[in-house]
Protein backbone atom coordinates (compact mmCIF):
# COMPACT_ATOMS: atom_id res chain seq x y z
CA UNK A 1 0.00 0.00 0.00
CA UNK A 2 1.61 3.48 -1.35
CA UNK A 3 0.01 6.66 -0.61
CA UNK A 4 -0.17 9.91 1.16
CA UNK A 5 -2.06 11.75 4.04
CA UNK A 6 -5.03 11.85 1.26
CA UNK A 7 -4.84 8.82 -1.08
CA UNK A 8 -3.67 5.21 -0.51
CA UNK A 9 -3.40 2.69 -3.33
CA UNK A 10 -4.95 -0.89 -3.46
CA UNK A 11 -3.10 -4.10 -5.05
CA UNK A 12 -4.02 -5.50 -7.01
CA UNK A 13 -5.86 -2.60 -9.15
CA UNK A 14 -8.41 -5.64 -9.84
CA UNK A 15 -9.89 -5.43 -5.99
CA UNK A 16 -10.65 -1.98 -6.66
CA UNK A 17 -13.04 -2.51 -9.61
CA UNK A 18 -14.96 -4.98 -7.39
CA UNK A 19 -15.36 -2.67 -4.56
CA UNK A 20 -19.03 -1.19 -4.08
CA UNK A 21 -20.23 1.51 -1.96
CA UNK A 22 -20.77 1.11 1.39
CA UNK A 23 -17.79 -1.41 2.03
CA UNK A 24 -15.55 -0.73 4.62
CA UNK A 25 -11.92 -1.09 4.22
CA UNK A 26 -9.83 -1.88 7.34
CA UNK A 27 -6.06 -1.45 6.95
CA UNK A 28 -3.13 -2.44 8.90
CA UNK A 29 -5.30 -4.65 11.41
CA UNK A 30 -8.56 -1.83 12.15
CA UNK A 31 -5.56 1.01 12.26
CA UNK A 32 -7.24 2.86 9.75
CA UNK A 33 -10.99 2.35 8.72
CA UNK A 34 -12.40 3.51 5.47
CA UNK A 35 -16.56 3.51 4.18
CA UNK A 36 -16.36 3.14 0.20
CA UNK A 37 -18.50 6.35 -0.84
CA UNK A 38 -18.36 6.63 -4.54
CA UNK A 39 -16.93 3.88 -7.04
CA UNK A 40 -17.87 5.55 -10.00
CA UNK A 41 -14.42 6.42 -11.42
CA UNK A 42 -13.44 2.52 -10.15
CA UNK A 43 -12.65 2.16 -14.36
CA UNK A 44 -9.79 5.28 -14.10
CA UNK A 45 -8.28 3.22 -10.71
CA UNK A 46 -9.71 5.28 -8.13
CA UNK A 47 -12.74 5.40 -5.66
CA UNK A 48 -14.32 7.66 -2.93
CA UNK A 49 -13.35 6.73 0.85
CA UNK A 50 -14.35 8.43 3.84
CA UNK A 51 -12.53 7.58 7.13
CA UNK A 52 -15.13 6.03 9.76
CA UNK A 53 -11.55 5.69 12.22
CA UNK A 54 -8.63 7.33 11.84
CA UNK A 55 -5.15 6.77 12.51
CA UNK A 56 -1.41 6.52 11.46
CA UNK A 57 -0.80 3.84 8.30
CA UNK A 58 3.03 2.51 7.78
CA UNK A 59 4.01 0.88 4.66
CA UNK A 60 2.92 -2.29 2.97
CA UNK A 61 0.22 -2.70 5.37
CA UNK A 62 -2.58 -5.50 4.59
CA UNK A 63 -6.11 -4.61 4.02
CA UNK A 64 -9.41 -6.29 4.43
CA UNK A 65 -12.41 -5.58 2.60
CA UNK A 66 -15.66 -6.11 4.56
CA UNK A 67 -18.42 -6.28 1.69
CA UNK A 68 -21.79 -4.15 2.89
CA UNK A 69 -23.07 -7.25 1.21
CA UNK A 70 -22.35 -10.23 1.22
CA UNK A 71 -20.70 -11.72 -1.96
CA UNK A 72 -17.12 -13.59 -3.16
CA UNK A 73 -14.26 -11.23 -4.29
CA UNK A 74 -11.81 -12.70 -6.99
CA UNK A 75 -8.22 -12.03 -6.61
CA UNK A 76 -5.10 -13.86 -7.43
CA UNK A 77 -4.01 -16.15 -4.94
Amino acid sequence: MVGNDRELGLRPPLALQQLEEGDLLHIDFDTLTLRVTDVATADRGYVASRAVTGGFVGRNKAVVIDPVVPRRLELPA
